[in-house]
């Protein structure tokens, strides 16, 4: 039994070696890896400032199947530098074949302002590895939330 196709999401995917940046920008999604120039990655409604590593991944999704500008409820994922105590990569650093090392996995939590425009009344809820809330963090003011207060690499948004 086939479902019936959903709306299509647009999409459009940049990347370019020479900038060491790759995005995708979606109505339902926004992806981010490589180096953020002059500490800030503007991809609206997404805004991250004031960043304090020089390298991160993130993607941040609508988890109620609206587009990112309507959403009540949307997940964040946000890491730096991660791998396993003791991994070791080859001398090139392309492979670390069998060197996976020992848990846990150690992350570069990602230290920065994130805002949103146009989505308001929103909070930030620090998650844990098995997606429970830990602490809630309160509304943002106008320039943004602060992230790297807990240790964790994902975040729900939703209305409170």
């Amino acid at each position: 039994m086939e479902s019936a196709p959903g709306p299509k999401a647009a999409w459009e995917s940049t990347g370019d070696p020479s900038t060491g940046r790759y995005t995708v920008l979606g109505d339902r999604a926004i992806i981010f890896t490589g180096f953020p120039r002059t500490k800030t990655i503007d991809l609206p409604p997404l805004k991250l400032t004031d960043i304090e590593t020089p390298f991160l991944s993130l993607i941040l999704l609508s988890d109620d199947g609206k587009p990112l500008k309507q959403s009540n409820k949307l997940l964040l994922a946000i890491v730096g530098r991660g791998g396993n105590k003791d991994m070791t990569w080859d001398a090139r650093r392309k492979s670390i074949s069998d060197q996976w090392g020992n848990a846990p996995p150690q992350i570069e939590v990602i230290k920065a302002r994130f805002k949103l425009d146009g989505l308001k009344n929103l909070r930030l809820i620090p998650l844990t590895a098995a997606g429970q809330p830990t602490e809630a963090i309160a509304k943002p003011d106008p320039a943004g939330f602060i992230l790297g207060n807990t240790p964790t690499l994902w975040y729900e948004l939703s209305e409170k």
